[in-house]
Parts: structure tokens; C-alpha cells; sequence
């Protein structure tokens, strides 16, 4: 995979500090970084960040406005650019971003992904390089 540091530093600041900020105390958070067989025709293979939380989840009917610019669900906090910039920034690497929530009273949590394409280079073998 190839791209801006800087940038790819802030969707993922982004959204661990969302999934921190969604659970409670004691709760969990997990992320996790792997480089998947991609059907989507991003490109062979891609590069698979997943941000996982156990809090209270996404409301539906917000579901569909999370990635509009200054559309927040923190009332006083935040300016609710965050994922609209993040989104931005994936596709502008050419990947693209999917969120799943449980707020239905079956279960709690959201899970973020984020799909980028690799590079491969002449062994076939993915390569990062950011520049």
C-alpha cells in the first residue's frame, strides 16, 4: 500500500479516539491491521483496518449521516468532521470505508473497516510504502 502518512495516521486516530469515546468504563476496544484477498476490485490484495468497539453503538437512523460533514452525535464535542475527513482521505487512497453498528437491543458495539489497496511488486508479495 502506498500513501500519506500523516493522513492515514488521522483516520486512525480518528477512529480509535470514536471507539474510545463510545465505551463505557471497563469496556473494549480492538484494532486490528491485515492484508486480505480483496474481491471488490480495489486491486489483488488490501490492506484490512478494523476498528472494533463494545459501546453503545450507532443509532440507524444517524447510520446513514455519520460520513456527512458536521454531522455529530457528541452534542458538545467534537466539530463533526472526523469521519467525513477520514472517508475523504480513504478514498483519495483509493479504498473505502464501511461501518456496522448494533444499537437494537440484540447487541451493542460498532465495527469500522477500512479497505486499501496494496502494491505488489514483481514477487507478488505486498509491499507498504508510504511517501
Amino acid at each position: 500500500m502506498q500513501g500519506w502518512p500523516g493522513e492515514l495516521q488521522q483516520v486512525i486516530a480518528n477512529l480509535i479516539s470514536n471507539a474510545a469515546d463510545a465505551v463505557d468504563k471497563g469496556g473494549k476496544l480492538s484494532v486490528s491491521v491485515t492484508c486480505v484477498d480483496d474481491d471488490n476490485n480495489l486491486s489483488n490484495t488490501a490492506v484490512l483496518l478494523r476498528v472494533e468497539d463494545d459501546g453503545h453503538g450507532i443509532p440507524p437512523e444517524h447510520l446513514e449521516r455519520i460520513f456527512e460533514p458536521f454531522f455529530t452525535t457528541k452534542k458538545d464535542v467534537g466539530t463533526g468532521l472526523g469521519l467525513w475527513v477520514s472517508k475523504e482521505i480513504v478514498e483519495r487512497h483509493g479504498g473505502k470505508i464501511q461501518v456496522a453498528s448494533h444499537n437494537n437491543g440484540n447487541g451493542r458495539g460498532t465495527t469500522f473497516r477500512v479497505l486499501l489497496p496494496c502494491i505488489e511488486d514483481r514477487q507478488r508479495s505486498a509491499t507498504v510504502g508510504l511517501t
